[in-house]
C-alpha cells in the first residue's frame, strides 16, 4: 500500500420528510480520522462575488473503506492535524483498484469542490 500521510472525516447524507411533506438532506459525519492521500487533479478559480476555486481531486483510501458515491469529505489533515483543505468535497465516483493478484488493493476517488 502506499502511504496514507492525511486523515479525513467521511459525511454521508440522511433524509428526512418535514411535517410539510418536503424532503429534507443532512450530512453527518460516518467516519473520522480515516487514512487517505489527497492530490489535486485540476481547477480552477472563480472570479466575482463568489470568489473562490472549484477543484477536481484524487483521493485514495483503504479497500475496507465504507465510502459511496455522494458522500463528503471534509477536514483533510495532515499527520500533525493541521488542516489542508475543509470541504466540504462532493465524491463524484469510487472505483476499486485491485492488485495484480486480483484482491482489492486500494479505492481510487474522485472528488469535486462544492460551490
Amino acid at each position: 500500500m502506499f502511504p496514507l500521510n492525511y486523515t479525513a472525516t467521511i459525511q454521508r447524507a440522511n433524509e428526512t420528510t418535514e411535517r410539510s411533506g418536503q424532503k429534507k438532506r443532512a450530512y453527518a459525519d460516518l467516519h473520522m480520522g480515516v487514512k487517505c492521500l489527497f492530490l489535486e487533479t485540476s481547477g480552477s478559480k472563480i472570479q466575482g462575488p463568489t470568489e473562490g476555486h472549484r477543484g477536481v481531486y484524487a483521493f485514495y483510501v483503504g479497500p475496507e473503506t465504507d465510502i459511496e458515491e455522494g458522500d463528503y469529505i471534509i477536514d483533510i489533515k495532515t499527520k500533525l492535524g493541521a488542516v489542508i483543505e475543509t470541504g466540504p468535497l462532493y465524491v463524484d465516483s469510487v472505483k476499486k483498484v485491485a492488485d495484480i493478484f486480483g484482491s482489492i488493493h486500494h479505492l481510487s476517488i474522485k472528488l469535486k469542490g462544492v460551490s
